[in-house]
């Protein structure tokens, strides 16, 4: 009955210890990805986002000077691509400090009422309402302000994120205690040495998880705000997949590995005792 009890409280070890990994991997891997910014700006310039963004500016802010009546030369070289590619990375850079980003417009502003003005003298333009030009200028700005912040909706949830990494970073090293104690206890009380077995179980755990969002998922397909940020949202989650799909095959072919080594000394051993 005891060597029973035993052998149970052995596999419920085994199994708390492999759910405890695989927590502590996807955790860590997402920690290591979308909790950084780092890595968040890595994947935006990879999916060149900052040109593309640029692009998707310029043509918004066009149907605002098709329905004003101006040509679309009033917004030549009134932002660059250097100008998007670091606005967004401060507002990024917001987001995981838990801050709310305003974009300062003013220069665009700027740079918009003399290229207007410009048009103006160039082509005898008259303006009737002064009042309706400085609304047009506002609308025009805002335009990269809204795209860059993606119209404000991670406002509401940016003070949350370093809590959320916070939070993660703290239960990793909980989860990596537990999991070194649990091992400790498992080879000094119950003697049980599969190892491999947490590594299958949390291997196979993963690629089912894996599998079943696939299936279950039309990632192609995903449309979030615009196709500029669905891309690159797409290809983020691909990225995961792919280190997740990765790690679960190396957890299953290590233990492949303890288990062919172990089999090998208990052969050497047998022969030994021959």
């Amino acid at each position: 009955m005891k060597n029973k009890i035993k052998k149970v409280s052995g596999y419920v070890f085994l199994f708390i210890q492999s759910l405890i990994l695989l927590s502590i991997t996807i955790l860590l891997v997402l920690r290591l990805t979308v909790l950084d910014k780092s890595f968040i700006k890595n994947e935006l310039n990879k999916n060149n986002y900052y040109k593309k963004i640029n692009d998707e500016i310029k043509t918004e802010m066009t149907y605002y000077t098709d329905q004003s009546g101006f040509d679309d030369s009033i917004l030549d070289n009134i932002f660059s691509l250097i100008d998007i590619k670091n606005t967004t990375n401060s507002f990024i850079s917001s987001i995981y400090n838990g801050e709310t980003y305003t974009v300062n417009t003013s220069q665009i502003e700027e740079k918009l009422n003399n290229n207007i003005n410009k048009y103006i003298e160039n082509e005898h333009f008259q303006i009737v309402d002064q009042e309706q030009l400085n609304k047009f200028v506002k609308q025009i700005a805002s335009v990269y302000s809204d795209e860059i912040k993606l119209m404000g909706y991670l406002d509401k949830v940016c003070k949350y994120i370093p809590k959320l990494i916070d939070f993660i970073d703290y239960a990793i090293v909980v989860l990596f205690a537990l999991f070194v104690l649990l091992l400790i206890l498992n080879e000094k009380l119950i003697k049980r040495r599969d190892y491999s077995v947490i590594l299958y179980t949390s291997g196979f755990i993963i690629l089912f998880i894996i599998i079943g969002f696939r299936s279950s998922i039309d990632i192609k397909n995903l449309l979030i705000y615009s196709k500029t940020i669905s891309n690159t949202f797409i290809s983020i989650i691909k990225y995961l997949f792919n280190v997740y799909l990765l790690i679960s095959l190396i957890y299953i072919g290590v233990g492949l590995i303890i288990d062919i080594l172990k089999k090998d000394k208990k052969r050497r051993h047998k022969k030994a005792i021959i």
